[in-house]
């Protein structure tokens, strides 16, 4: 007779240890999740900045700006550069982040 009285807080015993455990299990995954998700943003942070350090002088010499073009028209210079470093950003969103 004493086992019907016990059972109700062996049952809340039971359902507690086992909502701990999902709480445990739940709080792992999200953790390597995080993890995860911030190694791939660190990883296409590192792509898009190797893609805007070569990809930059390497129009701007196509496009034939130049020091010489730099020391006599400056402005003109600038507003190249900033045309071609926009054109740089654009194609690293659709490669990086846009994929």
């Amino acid at each position: 007779m004493q086992l019907t009285h016990e059972l109700p807080e062996i049952f809340e015993a039971f359902a507690e240890q086992r909502r701990n455990s999902f709480l445990a299990v739940r709080e792992i995954k999200d953790t390597k999740t995080a993890n995860r998700q911030s190694f791939d943003l660190h990883q296409a942070d590192v792509q898009a900045q190797h893609l805007l350090d070569t990809l930059i002088p390497q129009m701007a010499k196509e496009a034939g700006v130049t020091e010489q073009l730099k020391m006599t028209y400056q402005l003109r210079w600038v507003s190249m550069m900033n045309v071609i470093k926009q054109q740089v950003e654009e194609i690293i969103w659709n490669e990086i982040a846009y994929k």
